[in-house]
Formats: C-alpha cells, structure tokens, sequence
C-alpha cells in the first residue's frame, strides 16, 4: 500500500501540469462513449427502417390489384341495383303501379321473371349486392356479404383496403437513420483520435522530465550508491523502466479508462433496455473481477522476477 501511495505521489508531480488536458480527455472519453453504447441502437432502428420499406414495397406492388379487385366490388353493387330496377320496371308494367325495388325479395318475385336471373342469383342475393357501397373507399368487412368474402382467397375487406390504400415505400427512414449511424462512427473516430493524441503527447512530455529528473538525481549521488548497485540495475532504470512506464500510460492507461467508461455507458443502456436481462448479464461480472485479480497479482511475481533479470542481463 505504501508503495502504491509513493507511486500515485510520483505521477501526481508529473501530471498535475496537465489538468485541463486531462478534463479534455475525460470529455472526449465520454463523448466516445457515448457514441459507441448509442451506435447499436441506431443500427436496430435501420434494420427496422429496412424491413418496414421492404415489406411496404412488396405490399405496394400488389396496391392496384387490390384497388381493382374492391373496384369490382363496388361494381357489383350497381350492377344489382340496376337488374332489381329492371325487375321492379317489369313489374310495375304487369301490375300497372310502380314497385319500388327496395321492396323486392324471393317471395314477392314471381318466378317467371327470375328465371332470366344467372344460375344461383336470387333476388335476395341481389338486394344484398344492392347494399354494397358504390365507392370503394366505404367498403368494409361489415357491408360486404359474406358470398363476396368468401372469393377473396382468405384475405378480408380490410387487407384489401391496406394494401390498396398503401403510400408507394419511402426509403427516407432508412436512409437517416444509415446517415446518422454513419456520422456517429465517424465522430466516434474523432473523438478517440483526439483523445489518444493528446495523452500520448502528455505521456511523452511526462516521461520525457522523468528521464531528464533522474539523470539529475543520479548526478547527485555519491559514488557509494554506484558501488552497491549493478550497472546493469541503474541502466535498466532509465531504459527498459521508463519504457515500460510509457508503454503502460499509453496503452494500459488509455484501455483501462475508455473501458471502463463503456463499462458504465452499457450498463446504463442495459438497464434502460431491460432490467431482469441487466441483471442476468451482469451476474458474471464479479466472477471476472476475481478472475482478473489473480491474474494480477500472479503477473506482478514475474514481472519483479522479468526486471530482475532484465538488470542482471545489463550488467553482464
């Protein structure tokens, strides 16, 4: 712990002439992270786009068969109501008084004058065609018999309204949503660009003074310190020491941060999202802290050992 608390003092007296560079990191890290735990979620919103086009393109293109088939329909109501006329107008002829069609029904209809009516047409029949809104617009699965339902090959009324009713597919939906996910990953791109600059160059003016502040401090020290120490211990300090430092600021340090920023970016998306399923991801999460705890603590023995003869390979 001591040594930990040295080493915090040590980087603090490097870093600290570097807050507002760090502040800026920290908003580019976030604004990254942001765009990155957003970005999946636009892309859902495309293929949603995309689905939603393809399924009203294939839907519009049966559009006027659909308007045609109801435009029949319609037809046929018209057609009713004008062989009922002619009906009531013949007997009317025979009774010599007008018979209103409206009236007209199977029992009222002597035979002899449906006997011209096609095979399976009654009056009945007809006067239910009569019914039949002549405008297709008005047409409905409720005022359309269910002899004219029956021929339309499972499909109702209303899909038939649908469809024909169908605005021709817009790929404007997609298209934003593709151009947004687009400008996302390129800002996205920008923000870790800057980000990673500006620590690399903090990292190389930092190790830069350590370099040049240990080299005074060797200048300071007696000759005995050079008699109880290897060559090879005091050279490994300012090579593969501070390289290691610089290595690890640039790279260790930069993952470790914009990870765990993303760490906490996915869990606010998951547990916006869906709660139990948060719940059920991040129940392993413990288990990998553990886990990388003791890969810790183990690499740390090797690394001690690494450096040792690291030291020892110099001054031989």
């Amino acid at each position: 712990m001591n040594d930990t608390s040295r080493a915090l003092k040590f980087f603090y007296l490097y870093f600290k002439k570097y807050k507002l560079q760090f502040l800026v990191i920290a908003i580019f890290i976030i604004a990254a992270t942001y765009l990155q735990v957003k970005a999946p979620v636009l892309l859902g919103d495309s293929i949603t786009h995309l689905s939603t086009y393809v399924g009203d393109y294939f839907s519009h293109q049966h559009a006027d068969e659909a308007v045609k088939g109801l435009q029949q329909i319609a037809a046929s109501s018209s057609q009713a109501q004008d062989a009922l006329q002619q009906i009531a107008s013949q007997m009317s002829q025979a009774a010599g008084h007008v018979v209103d069609w409206h009236s007209l029904t199977s029992a009222n209809v002597p035979a002899a004058v449906t006997s011209n009516l096609p095979s399976g047409t009654t009056i009945d029949s007809l006067q239910a065609l009569a019914k039949i809104p002549t405008d297709w617009h008005q047409l409905t699965d409720a005022n359309v018999p269910e002899v004219i339902r029956a021929t339309l090959n499972g499909q109702s009324i209303a899909d038939l309204m649908k469809v024909a009713t169908s605005q021709a597919p817009s790929k404007a939906d997609f298209m934003n949503s593709m151009w947004m996910l687009l400008a996302f990953y390129l800002m996205t791109g920008v923000a870790q660009l800057i980000y990673s600059l500006l620590f690399t160059r903090i990292v190389a003016h930092s190790t830069n003074r350590m370099r040049k502040g240990l080299f005074g401090k060797l200048e300071r020290l007696t000759i005995s310190y050079f008699d109880r120490h290897a060559d090879g211990d005091i050279l490994a300090r300012f090579t593969s020491d501070l390289d290691n430092i610089q290595n690890t600021l640039n790279q260790a340090a930069v993952n470790v941060t914009t990870n765990f920023a993303l760490f906490i970016g996915i869990l606010y998306m998951i547990f916006d999202q869906n709660v139990k399923m948060a719940l059920v991801t991040i129940s392993t999460t413990p288990v990998a802290i553990l886990c990388a705890v003791i890969i810790i603590v183990q690499a740390k023995k090797y690394t001690d050992k690494q450096q040792k003869e690291v030291g020892e390979l110099n001054a031989y």
